[in-house]
């Protein structure tokens, strides 16, 4: 009995031995790292791979300077969704600030220059060789013109800026506006008007830049801009004859909105056509 049970021990020590020696080969087997050779196409494209981002690694990026900086602005998911097509989309290009001021100081010479030059339109170029080349004047000066396009080309804030640099001009007794110059000039029913040209000029700007270069969206800014010279225009005639009077009553004020809004309004349209046809043209060619 005795022998029996130590023979059967002995049997089972052997077995256990026979598993931990098989789950040691599994082990090893399991660990062992098979390395197959490689070709030679592989080992070609491993160095050109190895070579390409050695290239890249060691090569500086140089950034240009540009005209006009890109910088992306926030906009909300509404103004996403309104703006899904592409001809809707808001011009990117804003002009940097060093261009911005050239732009204002270009339009505050354009615009006394303007103020003193009167606008003219020729005949149509199909009756240049019947009745030869007959210009007729449009009974109003270039100086909506000047202020306007510099908004088309420069902007909000350089259009705005030269509009302040010359009513301030003005008003230092430089004899730039139409009738002279001076602290006296409140008391001139145009010098509402000329109010008028600091949100005439930032509203043509705005709305410029809002949207991508077109013809007609340039012809709504300019039009949009004249809306509301002529609106600070016509409030100041009616503040004007309320706090000092300038003749009879309600009727001089009616003669005054028919003077200086009604008559010369379709000649400023025409300068306004103008000014969008020449300011689409500049901006292709300045690529902004």
């Amino acid at each position: 009995m005795t022998h029996t049970v130590q023979r059967r021990s002995e049997e089972i020590w052997y077995a256990i031995g026979e598993v931990l020696e098989l789950r040691s080969l599994l082990g090893r087997e399991k660990n062992r790292v098979v390395q197959r050779p490689v070709s030679s196409i592989q080992r070609a494209f491993l160095t050109q791979t190895r070579d390409r981002a050695h290239f890249k690694e060691n090569t500086p990026v140089v950034k240009l300077p540009s005209l006009v900086s890109n910088t992306p602005r926030r906009r909300n998911r509404r103004s996403k969704s309104r703006s899904s097509s592409p001809n809707s989309q808001p011009s990117k290009s804003v002009l940097s600030a060093p261009h911005q001021l050239l732009w204002a100081l270009i339009g505050l010479l354009l615009t006394i220059g303007g103020t003193f030059l009167e606008a003219f339109i020729t005949t149509f170029p199909w009756q240049w060789a019947d009745r030869g080349i007959q210009a007729h004047s449009l009974g109003v000066t270039y100086q909506i013109g000047a202020v306007l396009l510099v908004g088309c080309l420069g902007g909000k804030n350089a259009a705005a800026l030269s509009q302040i640099a010359y009513i301030a001009l003005g008003l230092t007794f430089f004899p730039i506006f139409s009738q002279g110059g001076g602290l006296a000039y409140f008391r001139e029913p145009t010098f509402g008007y000329i109010l008028g040209f600091i949100p005439g000029a930032w509203l043509c700007g705005w709305l410029t830049f809002r949207h991508r270069v077109k013809l007609e969206s340039l012809a709504f800014s300019g039009m949009s801009g004249l809306f509301a010279i002529h609106s600070i225009g016509i409030a100041y005639l009616m503040g004007l004859q309320l706090f000092s009077p300038l003749g009879n009553g309600f009727s001089a004020f009616l003669q005054g909105i028919v003077k200086y809004s009604i008559l010369p309004l379709p000649g400023q349209i025409a300068i306004v056509c103008a000014v969008s046809v020449l300011g689409f043209i500049l901006r292709q060619i300045l690529f902004y």
